[in-house]
């Protein structure tokens, strides 16, 4: 079906509309038309009316008791309804409308609008097209105009009702369904007139509205507190897309009464066949007889039609009820929350106040606006008083002088609001500042249960409303109902109610179940998490030989097989569905090995350290929040910080380039934990350097027995690994190594030597004994590779730049020498092709002894640089090598004859030339060998005409005296080509060359500051390479790493009396760990906020920096010291003692806080005790009093 909103243009306020219908078929428009309004049928004048009084059609007549002049009145009655039948037409079926002449008119019957006032079919409905004059634009609205006895549900298939129209016709509850509904009521007089009021109140209005994604219901007429309303709304609204339809962000719906709306008339529906109406409406400021415009900033209108056209339409009982349907949690409501919010008013705001609090509607009166609101919060503060002069001179100060009668009704209003004091609210604008709070614990007092007290501050993330007004007033709660609302604060990243649900009694390791944790992994699991599934997958059959080749050699491994039963099952299943063993799968794939026997054979036991599975789903899932509260409880915080930097880093690798948020969102993540990592190992190290350096070598059994610096190798956690402790440890083991470098460092060079030898002197067609020998020196260093890539504990670890460049080194020899030896059949292309890999084999030998450098502090650094800017290089050739070969391609088109190119292609001992022809040139000529004299093509050639549109002309020259010949000089084009060339200069020389300047001035300039640290980290990597080195280079290593596997694996056959000291030195590790966390915790406000200690890291920072420039100069080193010292001394003095007060100012906090929420409770409960005995006493007197007691004497009672 064509919607209504396809037909009109965007302005802002689009929305979508659905193929709604009935069981009858009707569509959208036809369901509409099934509603009722109200029209009098019978004409009574009201004598107490003239018609000077009113603005009557004719002039003449007095109006009726409805509103509506003689001639306004039908002439004929359609019936729609069964019960408006005569007795005689009961009969008839109930779809054929019965028309009747109605009686003449009798004065003597009184009318009454039970009598006069009938449903007919509703004639207004469609879309208004509200003109402003403050906006200038039509801006469009729904509308329909309903009976005020129209019912809320749906009791029968064929009758319309309110909540279907709001949430299928209009559907309102789209994007999202709305966790609050604020019906606004006032009248606002006083209030308009304080700018200041009027500000701060829409602010705070559209605040609340906005973090709840509340609906605001209003009368909806441009007057009051309304036009305030709806200016908030203009000014806060905005459009969502969903799909392919715009909706407005904000829902604003006014139940207007229809006898009050200003040009009613321009509502109707012309053309009943008409399956669209469209109305423009002009807005209008100023009241006409009684009657106000629509506002214009309303997106949906009710307009409540009761039969009256005058002052005493009304639409407070139907509005009261639409909100009581809203709020209802049966299967007919909607279960939304909804809080009526007051601001001024008169009387009959007061009638509307009651009427919603009658029916459990939480009320929030706003203190300082005036009028009814100051009179309802005035009450309640004289409530303990028992004085009712001073409630009766409230009265005359707000109301003014008022007759006896209006007196006594607003004190009995008083009394019945007072009656339900326990859901009023009062808010004062004057000093309180969260609306939504107000708002909250106003919502609270209209939920009885605890859980869904609970529920709905976890919605609005108030968790200190919950410590203070649900957990301190009542017991014990259900723990599966704990459970539940745990599971949503850590998916909705509400870490203040996580924390609160801690405390109150959820044991986390009682909590996280194999089956929870599966749920957090698949609720709402987006494309991201099914790409990381699906290559974690996928992962798991190439890895699963590797494992296989592993465990011939390693036998300390867990269960490396993968039956093809388990393959087969795993792809029959549901590529959504996630399991534990998937996930034991990423985690793999992500770090490289992961054993925890409740991933591969999950039960309902629970995790040794839930916190840190929580943890690492929410780094996997990017919850920041969730991730950085929870890390503060794992049992183990610095080993977990750099696992959680292994997995950020790994998936970034994994994520595609346009995937900049993931990828942005995950660096973050990164950097965050890896400069929690430092602040723990610095304050680790601080306090017990010897315990400290324990702590970073400590293994990890869930990752396959790696260090804590293994793991930061594995994050790239340059800064971590850079730090002073690392680096001690980098520094112990390297004194150790620097011999068994030597050794290495020897055979590398002596292997560069033969190799050189080789190339230059003894390279002949022939294999001689010099040559066999050095293949097999390089065949057991390749061996040698190969075991140290399936002896370490992570293929990831071995997997660095430098062994890659190794294993292709090795490679290109071994091929070349294979090609050797079948050459020795004369065949010359093998040779010619060893021969060049020989070449290149000799300058990767020899870019080998780069590494050499990296134990030089300055060379060090230089040479990682360089390596940097070649990956730049790279990119950038890229680039070039297309830019050359276009001006390679069209410079030899012009100079060149076809023939020329073509023969020189398709001839085996020419194609070399050409290409060299197509690609040298063009380079050169961008270093100044430009060649001027080649730009010129001297050659004139004659060739046979070739025939018209020829597919393949022909190149066969002419002979002496052929006629039919066409000859080409190339000179012709000389001009053409040096053009080319000059533009080619300028571009490549000026251009390209200049932007690889500035990419390596990039690359330096974001490097250089940073370069001791990325030396740090590859020396670290040196280190840890040369320790699992055989101390005997090749040809000998190879075999000597052999034994050493044989002698492992005999050892693991042989009980080990070591574990039990080792577990005890965990134990007592994890408790200095865990003793510095709750140190470092202490100096850190709200979770990164650091008071004083970050002065003392700025301190250490600068001094690394300065210390960099410096360099080996050991006297400006001791002289940067001895400063540096003095300056650090007074900074951790001045530290400690605003460390001390910032705890003094905590604990005093803390106290004060308890004490509040204390005395917050006492008078909350002091209150209600009050109410119950006043609510007793108020019994007893009424069955005591007289029968005969006047109604002057309906007093409060105090």
């Amino acid at each position: 079906m064509k919607t209504l909103w396809s037909k009109l243009p965007l302005m802002g306020l689009g929305r979508r509309k659905r193929d709604v219908s009935n069981s009858q078929g009707c569509d959208t428009w036809e369901y509409i038309k099934n509603f009722e309004c109200k029209q009098c049928q019978r004409y009574v004048a009201d004598p107490t009316i003239t018609p000077e009084a009113e603005a009557i059609d004719d002039g003449f007549s007095a109006p009726c008791y409805c509103g509506l002049s003689k001639p306004a009145h039908p002439k004929k009655i359609q019936i729609t309804s069964a019960w408006d039948r005569p007795a005689w037409e009961s009969l008839l079926p109930n779809e054929i409308p019965v028309t009747v002449t109605p009686d003449p008119v009798d004065p003597d019957i009184p009318w009454s609008p039970e009598a006069c006032i009938k449903n007919v079919q509703t004639d207004s409905y469609g879309v208004l097209l509200l003109k402003s004059a403050l906006m200038g634009t039509n801006r469009p609205s729904e509308y329909v105009k309903l009976s005020s006895d129209t019912p809320m549900y749906t009791r029968y298939s064929s009758e319309a009702s309110v909540l279907h129209l709001l949430t299928e016709c209009w559907t309102m509850m789209e994007p999202k369904k709305p966790k609050l509904v604020i019906s606004v009521m006032g009248g606002c007089r006083r209030f308009t007139a304080d700018e200041t009021k009027r500000r701060i109140f829409t602010s705070r209005l559209i605040k609340a509205v906005r973090s709840t994604q509340a609906w605001l219901l209003t009368d909806g007429l441009n007057k009051g507190i309304t036009m305030v309303v709806g200016e908030a709304v203009n000014q806060a609204q905005s459009v969502v897309k969903v799909g392919d339809d715009l909706l407005s962000e904000i829902k604003c719906l006014g139940v207007v009464p229809y006898g009050l709306i200003r040009d009613a008339e321009s509502l109707l529906v012309e053309d009943d066949e008409e399956r669209y109406n469209s109305v423009k409406y002009k807005v209008c400021v100023t009241e006409l007889n009684g009657k106000v415009s629509l506002n214009g900033d309303h997106t949906h209108f009710l307009l409540a039609d009761d039969g009256f056209r005058n002052k005493k339409a009304s639409a407070d009982n139907f509005r009261t009820e639409l909100e009581d349907a809203i709020q209802n949690s049966d299967d007919q409501g909607l279960g939304i929350s909804v809080v009526v919010l007051m601001v001024d008013g008169d009387l009959s705001i007061l009638r509307r106040c009651v009427m919603a609090l009658e029916r459990n509607i939480p009320v929030v009166v706003v203190k300082g606006t005036g009028l009814s609101a100051d009179l309802i919060s005035d009450t309640i503060e004289l409530l303990l008083e028992n004085d009712n002069q001073k409630l009766l001179d409230k009265v005359h100060q707000y109301y003014g002088e008022i007759d006896e009668q209006t007196q006594k009704e607003t004190l009995c209003l008083l009394k019945r609001c007072m009656e339900h004091v326990h859901h009023i609210t009062v808010y004062d604008i004057d000093t309180d500042t969260d609306l939504d709070l107000a708002i909250l614990k106003a919502l609270l007092t209209g939920y009885g249960a605890k859980e869904k007290q609970l529920e709905l501050t976890l919605q609005w993330n108030r968790a200190d409303i919950a410590a203070t007004q649900i957990f301190a007033r009542t017991g014990i709660f259900d723990r599966d109902k704990l459970a539940d609302l745990m599971t949503k604060a850590l998916l909705d990243q509400k870490t203040d109610f996580v924390e609160l649900m801690v405390r109150k009694g959820v044991t986390m390791k009682e909590y996280l179940t194999p089956d929870r944790l599966i749920y957090l992994y698949s609720h709402r699991a987006d494309a991201y998490m099914k790409m990381l599934f699906k290559k974690a997958k996928n992962s798991q059959r190439y890895w699963y030989i590797f494992n296989v080749l592993k465990s011939f050699i390693e036998t300390n491994e867990r269960d490396t097989e993968y039956p093809s039963k388990v393959i087969e099952k795993k792809q029959m299943q549901d590529p959504s569905h996630i399991t534990m063993r998937d996930i034991h799968h990423l985690f793999e794939m992500l770090i490289g090995k992961h054993m925890i026997e409740t991933f591969t054979y999950p039960s309902e036991n629970s995790f040794q350290d839930p916190y840190r599975e929580l943890l690492l789903w929410a780094v996997i899932s990017r919850r920041k929040d969730v991730a950085v509260y929870v890390w503060w409880k794992c049992k183990s915080p610095l080993s977990s910080a750099i696992v959680a930097t292994c997995f950020s880093c790994s998936i970034i690798n994994l994520l595609e380039f346009k995937d900049t948020r993931a990828r942005m969102e995950q660096k973050e993540l990164k950097d965050k934990f890896e400069s929690l990592a430092v602040k723990v190992v610095d304050e680790c190290y601080q306090q017990d350097q010897t315990n400290a350096l324990s702590l970073v070598q400590m293994k990890s059994p869930t990752w396959g027995d790696l260090t804590t610096l293994d793991l930061a190798l594995l994050g790239s956690d340059i800064a971590f690994i850079s730090n002073k402790c690392c680096q001690a440890i980098v520094d112990k083991y390297w004194l150790n190594l620097r011999w068994k470098f030597g050794l290495w460092l020897g055979y590398r060079a002596i292997l560069l030597v033969l190799h050189t030898i080789m190339i230059l002197f003894n390279l002949h067609n022939n294999i001689s004994t010099f040559e066999i020998l050095l293949a097999v020196m390089v065949l057991l260093d390749a061996l040698q590779k190969g075991i140290e890539a399936i002896t370490e504990q992570s293929f990831k670890l071995w997997n660095s730049a430098w062994n890659i460049y190794d294993s292709l080194t090795f490679t290109l020899f071994l091929i070349a020498f294979i090609l050797r030896l079948s050459s020795a059949s004369s065949l010359q292309i093998s040779i010619f092709i060893s021969r060049v890999m020989y070449a290149w084999c000799g300058v990767l030998f020899t870019c080998r002894l780069f590494r050499i450098y990296y134990i030089w502090a300055r060379l060090g650094p230089m040479v990682i640089i360089f390596i940097l800017m070649m990956y730049k290089l790279l990119e950038f050739l890229a680039l070039f090598g297309l830019f050359i070969l276009a001006y390679g391609v069209a410079s030899m088109a012009l100079t060149h004859h076809p023939c020329e190119n073509r023969e020189a292609f398709l001839s085996i001992s020419t194609v070399s030339e050409f290409f060299e022809g197509l690609f040298f040139p063009s380079f050169w000529k961008l270093f100044g060998e430009l060649q001027l004299d080649t730009l010129t093509g001297n050659e004139t050639r004659c060739l046979l005409r070739t025939e018209t549109y020829s597919f393949w002309p022909r190149c066969e020259p002419c002979v002496e005296g052929e006629i039919n010949c066409d000859c080409t000089n190339n000179s012709d084009y000389t001009l053409s080509v040096k053009f080319m060339l000059a533009v080619y200069l300028i571009i490549g020389n000026v251009l390209l060359l200049n932007l690889l300047i500035a990419i390596f001035t990039n690359v330096f300039d974001s490097i250089r500051h940073t370069s001791i640290e990325h030396w740090n980290f590859e020396m670290y990597r040196l280190m840890r390479l040369y320790e699992r080195k055989p101390t005997i280079p090749p040809p000998v290593a190879p075999f000597v790493s052999l034994f050493q596997c044989f002698c492992n694996v005999e050892q693991e056959k042989e009980p080990n009396d070591m574990v039990e000291d080792w577990n005890q030195t965990t134990v007592l590790l994890t408790l200095f760990e865990q003793q510095q966390i709750r140190s470092l915790q202490s100096k850190i406000v709200n979770y990164g906020k650091e008071p004083g200690i970050h002065t003392s890291w700025k301190v250490d920072k600068i001094y690394k920096i300065m210390s960099s420039w410096i360099g080996n100069d050991a006297k400006l080193l001791k002289e940067l010291d001895t400063n540096f010292n003095g300056v650090k001394e007074t900074v951790e003095m001045t530290i400690t003692r605003v460390t001390n007060l910032s705890r003094q100012l905590d604990l005093m906090h803390i106290n004060l806080h308890e004490a509040q929420a204390r005395l917050e409770e006492s008078q909350t409960t002091l209150e209600t005790t009050i109410m119950q005995l006043m609510v007793e006493i108020k019994n007893l007197g009424m069955k005591d009093s007289n029968k005969e007691l006047s109604q002057d004497d309906c007093n409060l009672t105090k």
